[in-house]
């Protein structure tokens, strides 16, 4: 329903929701599963927190149009 926001979102927000959750988490909070799954778990988190931000703009019907 939203995939313009998804595709922004992921575009211009990736790199500032790492951050955050590094900040807010831990520096090693990443390395839960070892070092070699530290950007698998980052990634997964990412996009665990733009899922809710897209869900959260479906449950209000806030939809991006052209």
């Amino acid at each position: 329903m939203n995939s313009i926001a998804a595709y922004c979102m992921a575009h211009m927000f990736d790199g500032f929701v790492a951050s955050s959750l590094a900040t807010h988490l831990g520096a090693d909070a990443f390395k839960v599963c070892g070092a070699a799954y530290e950007p698998l778990v980052r990634g997964a988190l990412v996009l665990l927190v733009m899922w809710l931000l897209l869900f959260w703009m479906y449950r209000r019907k806030l939809f991006l149009r052209i």
